[in-house]
């Protein structure tokens, strides 16, 4: 797994895919491959999708989508605030780089809460040092204590965060988007970013193969500098 996430921080075809993008197929990998019954993808794409992860095809589940946005062919074309799903009959809620987006991410959490049957999951990540990128809005960053205190006023009773990666990756990744986001303003913009990306994928590779920090569910605590978070709530 660590040699597939090496080749696809450096293949040239998929420049684009993230330090964080790596780290979330990672996590979703570990605790949603295996997910079975009916599965909410809430913001997610069922056309164009990005990086590796994809959601199990067997026959004892049913993993349906709902977008605002009718580009990516949502089963459901709604926001996450006013599920028209039943109470107590969803057995997991997929939720990935979407509460930042949202408004009112309680209200959304909450009805997350409701639809879920009761030990159901739902499994959410959320960028903590990491750029404003509107889509179409940016509103807010948490930090661990921050989620589960959200988390706990909606609801739910365990609540699982971990770090996104440790401080060498993040520091990595912040270098790589740093020469990006200021090549725009030097006359040398080709080398400044080719060189930035390097030094920075060079730096979120040795964190892939070395840092555990995604593995561990007391990494929150331990890594203050990480470029996000994923959680994991039970109902």
């Amino acid at each position: 797994m660590k040699l597939k996430n090496l080749y696809l921080m450096f293949r040239k075809a998929n420049r684009r895919i993230s330090y964080r993008r790596v780290i979330l197929d990672m996590l979703l990998s570990k605790f949603c491959a295996h997910l079975e019954g009916v599965v909410l993808d809430l913001g997610g794409k069922k056309a164009a999708k990005r990086g590796y992860f994809r959601p199990p095809n067997g026959t004892g589940t049913r993993w349906f989508y709902a977008n605002i946005e009718r580009a990516t062919q949502p089963d459901l074309l709604v926001d996450g605030e006013h599920l028209p799903i039943e109470s107590g009959s969803v057995d997991a809620v997929v939720c990935t780089e979407v509460l930042e987006h949202l408004a009112s991410p309680r209200a959304a959490l909450s009805e997350s809460f409701r639809i879920l049957k009761q030990g159901g999951s739902l499994y959410a990540s959320i960028p903590f040092l990491y750029p404003v990128h509107a889509d179409p809005s940016d509103f807010q960053r948490w930090t661990a204590m921050g989620l589960n205190r959200l988390f706990n006023d909606c609801g739910f009773s365990k609540v699982i965060v971990v770090s996104m990666g440790g401080s060498l990756g993040t520091i990595g990744l912040l270098v790589e988007l740093a020469g990006e986001f200021s090549a725009k303003h030097v006359p040398f913009r080709r080398g400044l970013v080719w060189s930035t990306w390097l030094v920075g994928r060079i730096l979120q590779s040795v964190s892939l193969v070395f840092d555990t920090s995604a593995e561990s569910e007391e990494s929150a605590r331990s890594c203050p500098l990480t470029s996000g978070y994923f959680v994991v709530a039970c109902k």
